[in-house]
């Protein structure tokens, strides 16, 4: 999936936040209003999208971009 912007807009952050989970962590259902992007540095994180039910499996260095509207959640505990 690409996703395309208009470049005479800048993209801005409006929160960031840094987590370190325990091992059990699981992810409770989210919907957001916004964009959202998760970068994992250590461990595992598994999300699945509701609408699709595709399930991410985020590892060590991986990226995963969620656009406004979507509900996600949880799908087994962290690693």
């Amino acid at each position: 999936m690409y996703l395309c912007y208009k470049p005479d807009k800048l993209l801005q952050i409006l929160y960031m936040n840094r987590c370190v989970t325990a091992p059990d962590f699981k992810h409770s259902k989210v919907f957001n209003n916004e964009y959202v992007l998760y970068y994992v540095t250590k461990g595992c994180m598994y999300l699945e999208e509701e609408e699709s039910g595709y399930q991410h499996v985020i590892e060590q260095g991986d990226i995963v971009f969620f656009l406004p509207g979507s509900t996600y959640t949880g799908y087994r505990e962290s690693q």
